[in-house]
């Protein structure tokens, strides 16, 4: 709701017809979020009979309205397989429905000016993401410029905002699946170290480049203080396919999150927008 609202005040007096086409979209991401929250929270309560909170939405008032969510689990768990296999299933599932929304809407996609005047869809910054950018360089192979944008429909937005929210969630940090992913597939110290060197650059980033950041740092903070989930057996590792895949997933946020680096637009015969 918070979304909808400053859409629209940015562009003046309220559009009614504006604000039911957001409030549609945004009814919609919500949906997918709590859905993925619901497999999440059904793996823990009812598959595994492990006792956990009901899911918190980390609240941010600009953008979509949430960075994400984080619930609490209440009881310990047996091994670190149980913690991953606990925590992979949410996240997975997210990925997979924003993936193919995503991707399943880029043939009605079409690359345009920012500027340019739109009566449907919705516009995306091409080179905010390393993933977005590699993705529309082979989809429409064509040479993007500076201030171009990728315009999509309410769906393939949709996708890519449940991508988005996502893969934020599943930064190693704290209480967020990332970093009970990453306490599953790492042993203590390794996972300790990514922990502190990505609140560093969290906070780093937030305070030299987008000061949203450290809201987020600081609700992290807020949910993770002196909750831990607590796991008995630290030392029996989880499979190697499941730490395959736990270490790709991962990366894959790194990749979702990461801006198309400088040096890359060269490459890929970009034009860098930032010169």
């Amino acid at each position: 709701l918070l979304w909808v609202i400053s859409g629209n005040q940015a562009n003046g007096p309220p559009n009614i017809e504006m604000l039911f086409k957001n409030l549609t979209l945004s009814v919609f991401v919500t949906v997918i979020l709590i859905f993925v929250e619901a497999v999440r929270f059904a793996t823990t309560k009812y598959v595994y009979k492990i006792d956990a909170s009901l899911p918190f939405f980390l609240p941010v008032p600009i953008g979509f309205g949430t960075f994400g969510s984080v619930n609490k689990i209440l009881s310990p768990l047996m091994d670190r397989k149980a913690l991953y296999q606990i925590t992979y299933a949410g996240s997975f599932a997210g990925l997979a429905i924003g993936l193919i929304l995503l991707f399943g809407g880029f043939d009605k996609s079409e690359i345009i000016l920012a500027n340019a005047s739109m009566t449907d869809g919705y516009k995306v910054n091409l080179g905010s993401s390393l993933l977005l950018s590699l993705a529309a360089k082979s989809f429409f192979g064509v040479e993007i410029g500076s201030g171009h944008m990728l315009s999509v429909n309410a769906l393939t937005f949709a996708g890519w905002m449940v991508v988005l929210i996502t893969s934020v969630s599943l930064m190693p940090l704290g209480e967020l699946a990332g970093g009970r992913i990453a306490r599953a597939i790492f042993s203590r110290i390794p996972a300790l170290i990514i922990n502190r060197v990505l609140w560093f650059t969290v906070l780093a980033l937030g305070i030299l480049h987008w000061s949203g950041w450290l809201v987020f740092a600081f609700l992290v903070f807020i949910v993770s203080y002196g909750h831990r989930t607590k796991v008995f057996n630290q030392i029996s590792p989880v499979s190697s396919w499941q730490k395959a895949l736990g270490i790709f997933m991962l990366l894959f946020a790194l990749f979702v999150l990461i801006p198309l680096p400088h040096s890359f637009y060269r490459i890929l015969g970009m034009h860098c927008p930032y010169l």
